[in-house]
């Protein structure tokens, strides 16, 4: 018996799903607020910065969730893998996905509690990142914040992943 061979059922299949319709709202939420603390400004920046999820706008953003989507599955690298398929074909076009859908195959021994952390820090890095991108446009002055903010989500995400759970055992000797 090889103690070195991995056992068929080492892995589980994992799908967080984020929708996008409750990123949007929290962004509007957000747009809103950041708009409303933009005390003695210009009344048309801070129009724009409320404006956030309405239908001008919309695409835009929508094009910044896609990416920080994108961002998220990539760093989930080795969990996220995707074979290419023969003759696989990919554009730019623009869409409105109803949700995000990220397959991951983790460890058995991995946690749950481990995935419900991964599923909201990667919400909150969707909704930082659109908000970072949008007031660079329209409030420079809460950039940095915002960018920080992505920062620190996109290194929370990468430290759950690398997290051990599970039982560790520790090989015994005889002598």
């Amino acid at each position: 018996m090889n103690c070195c061979r991995k056992k068929k059922d080492e892995t589980r299949e994992v799908v967080i799903t984020i929708h996008r319709k409750d990123v949007m709202y929290e962004i509007r939420n957000l747009g809103y607020v950041e708009g409303d603390v933009m005390d003695g400004e210009n009344g048309h920046r801070k129009h724009q910065m409320q404006d956030i999820g309405e239908d001008g706008n919309v695409d835009r953003v929508t094009r910044i969730m896609d990416l920080a989507f994108a961002e998220c599955c990539n760093a989930c690298g080795r969990y996220a893998y995707e074979e290419i398929e023969d003759g696989m074909t990919d554009d730019d076009a623009y869409r409105e996905e109803t949700g995000y859908v990220l397959r991951l195959k983790m460890p058995r021994a991995y946690s749950q509690t481990g995935i419900r952390l991964l599923t909201k820090y990667i919400h909150e890095y969707m909704v930082d990142c659109v908000m970072a991108e949008w007031t660079e446009l329209v409030n420079p002055e809460s950039t940095a914040r915002w960018r920080e903010k992505c920062a620190v989500l996109a290194e929370q995400i990468s430290v759950t992943l690398a997290a051990r759970y599970g039982v560790m055992t520790r090989p015994t000797r005889p002598f």
